[in-house]
């Protein structure tokens, strides 16, 4: 075998070494490329899954409570279904997807109505209250509910049926992604301190046993 033949061989055999070089260093930056898309959009999805969880305890709570009495007490506040930062919501939906930016659309809509419906019964109960006797909150509380109960019914229904859907429907847009579905085996630690830790952590365990994701639990 002549110099050349060698020289040829060597040539072919260092080329073929360079793409494969090449092309396992191509295969790394893609799998970089996609772990960096991945947790991108594992940070959209939490961002969103936060505001349906916020919006999730908002709507047991106005469940659970007397919408007369939360209005005379001033804590019943219109602002409160709406998310603290658009921004951040809106870019988080449309990092999930083209889908979840259109049903965050439609929650921003609700979100915007229920906030209506809020402030139009806060302004009624208000009105009402003006005609009951001197007395206490919980004096003004009973007369109210007492004289004007009917007509604030349907209200307090819609308030708190739009309030669960609201919840509902920012999870629909959170599960429009792959990613939504990604077991994610949350490790918290034994020796959590405050009440409020231990009622999410438990909170969450409860939602994991009965559906397997972190969506919401069986009502």
């Amino acid at each position: 075998m002549d110099d050349i033949t060698l020289l040829t061989i060597g040539l072919v055999v260092f080329a073929a070494a360079q793409v494969i070089v090449q092309v396992r260093a191509e295969s790394t930056r893609r799998i970089e490329r996609q772990a960096d898309h991945d947790e991108e959009v594992d940070r959209a999805f939490h961002l969103a899954w936060a505001e349906h969880f916020r919006l999730d305890a908002l709507a047991d709570q106005l469940k659970k409570r007397d919408l007369v009495e939360l209005t005379i007490l001033g804590v019943l506040r219109p602002e409160d279904v709406l998310p603290r930062d658009w921004t951040a919501m809106t870019g988080a939906l449309s990092a999930l997807g083209r889908e979840a930016g259109y049903l965050g659309g439609v929650a921003s809509t609700l979100a915007h109505d229920l906030s209506r419906q809020i402030a139009i019964y806060i302004g009624s109960v208000r009105a009402f209250g003006k005609d009951a006797p001197v007395g206490t909150d919980a004096e003004r509380v009973d007369w109210i509910r007492t004289h004007y109960g009917e007509d604030l019914a349907p209200w307090e229904k819609s308030i708190r049926d739009v309030a669960t859907q609201l919840s509902l429907l920012m999870w629909d847009a959170c599960i429009q992604n792959p990613r939504a579905s990604v077991l994610r085996q949350l490790n918290f630690s034994d020796n959590v301190l405050s009440d409020f830790a231990k009622k999410a952590v438990a909170a969450l365990v409860k939602r994991s046993k009965e559906t397997g994701t972190l969506g919401p639990g069986a009502s």
